[in-house]
């Protein structure tokens, strides 16, 4: 089976991305009903659904696509996330609520109705990590941060219109543990020449999922992996 992925986009090219205008002091986080949030107040964005607004059809499209997705961000550190999106549950969520979160987790915005509430979104060190370095950077050079720097990378089990979550596992454990160095290729397509170690790696964890029969991964510049 092979996991077919398309060409990076620009995820403000298909979707406004509102900057979070609210202070947040001393980038703290605090415990809340469901999880950690940024100790700020709520976003001025308030909601996920307001977090990525679609701006294209395509951009419209990616509430009912899924796959094995990829975000990398270009500031202040390279930074990498691979996840995925199954659609074999009862109401599975597309790669657009997924990206959604994400965006919320790199700005270090909080959108629970009140502190002691989530909103929906988890963020776990790594993003605080990352959304930290983010907010000073962006403070530093005194604008928003809009995340025009996120790209988004799609890929696909060919030949399929199911996307089993088990089966996009292990792809993306694939990638999540480099193996035969898959996610070293990868960072040198997103930031050539740049050195592996100085990516800031978002995703916390993978599951083994279910391998499908003669696994290959094709990239977005037709290299193959096979496995």
């Amino acid at each position: 089976m092979q996991l077919l992925f398309n060409l990076p986009i620009k995820i403000d090219d298909h979707f406004l991305i509102p900057a979070d205008t609210t202070t947040w002091t001393a980038y703290g986080y605090s415990r809340a009903i469901g999880g950690m949030t940024p100790y700020r107040d709520r976003a001025s964005f308030a909601t996920l659904s307001k977090a990525l607004v679609p701006t294209t059809s395509y951009g419209k499209s990616l509430s009912n696509t899924f796959g094995v997705y990829m975000i990398a961000f270009d500031y202040p550190r390279p930074a990498f996330y691979v996840g995925v999106a199954g659609n074999d549950g009862r109401a599975p969520d597309g790669i657009k609520k997924r990206i959604s979160k994400h965006r919320v987790k790199a700005t270090g915005s909080h959108i629970g109705l009140t502190q002691s509430k989530t909103g929906g979104v988890h963020h776990p060190m790594q993003w605080q990590y990352f959304a930290k370095l983010r907010a000073r950077y962006f403070f530093e050079n005194d604008t928003f941060d809009r995340c025009a720097d996120a790209r988004l990378v799609i890929g696909q089990m060919a030949l399929s219109s199911l996307q089993p979550t088990t089966k996009l596992e292990y792809f993306e454990h694939l990638i999540y543990e480099n193996v035969n160095n898959i996610r070293d290729y990868i960072y040198q397509l997103f930031w050539p020449g740049v050195e592996q170690s100085s990516v800031i790696l978002l995703t916390s964890g993978s599951n083994n999922g279910l391998a499908s029969q003669s696994p290959e991964i094709i990239l977005w510049d037709e290299s193959l992996h096979q496995y």
